[in-house]
């Protein structure tokens, strides 16, 4: 687990958007916008999303449950493996 990714992920207030996935959607990149800072989240070994194309931020939590981190927002829920942030979709 990328303690450091999980963090920058749970302070993230603003708006998120979809921004790519692999075709088996085994890695999954959310683009992060906030105070003018633009970020990529990746959601590795993705199981599981439901979540809109775009929304903004309300209160994101991260769970782990076993070996999957469970990343929940007002609706939105992905299911992975690891997660990671940098300032690169790539």
């Amino acid at each position: 687990m990328n303690e450091p990714a999980i963090e920058s992920v749970l302070s993230t207030r603003g708006s998120m958007r979809l921004y790519g996935f692999t075709q088996t959607h085994e890695r999954l990149i959310v683009e992060c916008h906030q105070d003018g800072l633009r970020r990529f989240i990746h959601f590795v070994l993705v199981e599981r999303i439901s979540a809109p194309v775009s929304w903004n931020t309300k209160s994101p939590t991260v769970e782990r449950h076993g070996d999957r981190l469970h990343y929940r927002d007002d609706g939105v829920e992905i299911v992975c493996a690891e997660m990671m942030a940098n300032d690169r979709p790539n």
